[in-house]
């Protein structure tokens, strides 16, 4: 997933192919739930200064914040494109290197696991609750799903990362 031309000239395999509409269906999603929170949040701005507040705004901002945050996170690591620091790991030999990258790979999957654990914890526990907001009776139950779907889409990601980066696999 890089801008480099000589790269994007050469064929990519279907998993390549896939992994760059999927990258791409996640902006579209992460731009679409960032442009409808703006908006919703906008309208209520207004609406409240026009004495005609808008119930609910907040409720419908969150759902566009969960979609977002989801695709986002996703999105970003397909692209490889999480913060890091290359301080230390800029001095060390290439073998080296790889291997602290592998590292970070495996200890993001960690950290993306538990919250994906966590998360299905708490979709378990409240199923069979019927939970809803409190305005506007939207459903939760399938925001913590896609919520629990995409960290353990990006837990894969990781592990795939980690495992593409072994010594069988290559750099």
């Amino acid at each position: 997933m890089t801008n480099d031309p000589e790269r994007s000239r050469e064929p990519r395999s279907g998993l390549a192919r896939a992994a760059s509409v999927l990258m791409r269906a996640s902006f579209v999603l992460g731009a679409c739930g960032l442009l409808c929170a703006m908006l919703i949040d906008a309208t209520a701005v207004v609406g409240r200064r026009l004495g005609m507040p808008v119930l609910g705004s907040i409720e419908l901002v969150e759902t566009c914040v969960v979609l977002m945050a989801s695709a986002s996170l996703v999105g970003t690591t397909l692209g490889e494109g999480h913060a890091s620091v290359h301080i230390l790991t800029e001095h060390l030999a290439a073998p080296w290197r790889i291997r602290m990258k592998r590292l970070a790979d495996a200890l993001s999957a960690l950290f993306f696991a538990a919250l994906a654990i966590g998360s299905l914890v708490v979709v378990r526990d409240l199923w069979g609750g019927d939970e809803r907001t409190e305005l506007l009776n939207l459903p939760l139950a399938p925001l913590r799903v896609l919520w629990c779907v995409s960290a353990i889409g990006v837990v894969l990601l990781f592990v795939a990362a980690a495992v593409r980066r072994s010594p069988r696999g290559g750099p």
